[in-house]
C-alpha cells in the first residue's frame, strides 16, 4: 500500500494552489523537492500550468498605494487601512522602494527589519519572527498574490504595477 503523500499528491497540490500563489508554490517545491527528484511528470506539468496562470493573473494587476503607506487598494478588494499599523506601513514602503529600484530582487531580511524596527535591539530570531508575522499580515490583507519570498528575502512581483497616490 502506498503512503498518503504518494497516493494523493494532486489532491494535496490542488489544495495548496487554492491557498498560495502558484509561482510561490513552484519556487518552494522546486527548491525542496528537485534535489530529491520526487515530483512525478504529471505534477510538474500541473505546476507549470499553474505558474503560467498565476503569471497571467498578476501581470494585469495594478495596486494603488498611498505615498506615505497609509493605505493600499488591492485589485477587486476594498481599501486596506494601515494608519494604525506603523510596522506594516514601513514594511510596505520598504518593499515598494526595493520594487522600484530592483524589481524581482529580494529585499533582505536585515533591510526589512531595519526599516520596520530601526531602534529595537532584540535577538535576531525574535526580529525574524516579527518580520514573518508582518509579512503574513500584509499577505492576508490583500497582497497574497504579489508578495514573494525565499531564503534571500521578500519582494513584490515584478509583473505588478503600483500607482502611488497622494504625493
Amino acid at each position: 500500500m502506498q503512503s498518503e503523500g504518494i497516493m494523493r499528491p494532486s489532491v494535496r497540490l490542488s489544495a495548496l494552489l487554492e491557498r498560495e500563489s502558484a509561482r510561490t508554490l513552484f519556487e518552494v517545491l522546486g527548491r525542496e523537492l528537485a534535489m530529491r527528484a520526487s515530483l512525478s511528470e504529471p505534477i510538474v506539468l500541473q505546476l507549470r500550468v499553474a505558474v503560467r496562470l498565476d503569471s497571467a493573473r498578476t501581470s494585469a494587476t495594478r495596486i494603488v498605494v498611498d505615498s506615505a503607506g497609509r493605505f493600499f487598494e488591492p485589485p477587486g478588494s476594498a481599501r486596506v487601512d494601515l494608519r494604525r499599523s506603523p510596522v506594516l506601513r514601513s514594511l510596505l514602503l520598504a518593499l515598494l522602494r526595493a520594487h522600484r529600484d530592483q524589481p524581482s530582487r529580494a529585499c533582505s531580511r536585515e533591510a526589512l527589519v531595519a526599516a520596520c524596527w530601526p531602534d529595537v535591539r532584540l535577538a535576531p530570531a525574535s526580529l525574524g519572527n516579527r518580520l514573518r508575522v508582518a509579512i503574513a499580515m500584509l499577505r492576508r490583507r490583500g497582497l497574497r498574490h504579489v508578495l514573494r519570498g525565499d531564503a534571500d528575502g521578500w519582494w513584490l512581483d515584478a509583473g505588478v504595477s503600483f500607482e502611488i497616490v497622494g504625493h
